[in-house]
């Protein structure tokens, strides 16, 4: 295990969303949530920080505070289901 990532035990609800994402596949879910299995692979791309609906991921290597948000469109149900369909 390296110190890649640390993950905050009171946010992290073990979703494993973060794993999902990493085009590098270094993060694994162990029983206390997830961690970075190799330091050397991580691209830095920010996907596990980015992706974690409740803000519990810190990855060293792309700090939260450093990332500008995206702004997401709102889409109406119609556009949605048009979009869906």
């Amino acid at each position: 295990m390296c110190n890649l990532i640390k993950v905050d035990k009171d946010k992290c609800v073990k979703c494993g969303i973060c794993a999902k994402v990493c085009p590098s596949c270094i993060i694994e879910m162990g029983p206390e949530g997830p961690y970075a299995i190799s330091e050397l692979s991580c691209m830095s791309c920010g996907h596990c920080v980015s992706v974690c609906p409740h803000g519990a991921l810190i990855n060293s290597r792309c700090p939260y505070e450093e990332t500008d948000p995206i702004p997401m469109a709102t889409l109406d149900s119609k556009t949605a289901m048009n979009f869906c369909g």
